[in-house]
């Protein structure tokens, strides 16, 4: 009789042994997701809005991603 190695799961019940979230992130070459997230609800001009979602589709970014870097700047210079 011969011997099979005995196949281990890849994760058990209850809690994962990888984190799958980061494993796809790194598998679409995309930032891990952030710890914790907060939702930030601004109002602005509907012109303004339409002016900054049209230049953000032709950047072939997200919005999200624009004001982020926007932030950082602006505390960079204001903290």
């Amino acid at each position: 009789m011969s011997k099979t190695a005995e196949k281990k799961p890849l994760m058990t019940l209850g809690k994962a042994k990888v984190n799958v979230a980061e494993i796809a992130a790194k598998n679409d070459g995309a930032k891990t997701p952030a710890k914790e997230q907060k939702r930030l609800n601004v109002n602005i001009d509907s012109d303004l809005h339409r002016r900054f979602k049209k230049a953000v589709v032709s950047q072939d970014t997200d919005m999200t991603e624009v004001l982020t870097d926007l932030l950082e700047g602006w505390l960079k210079e204001n903290e």
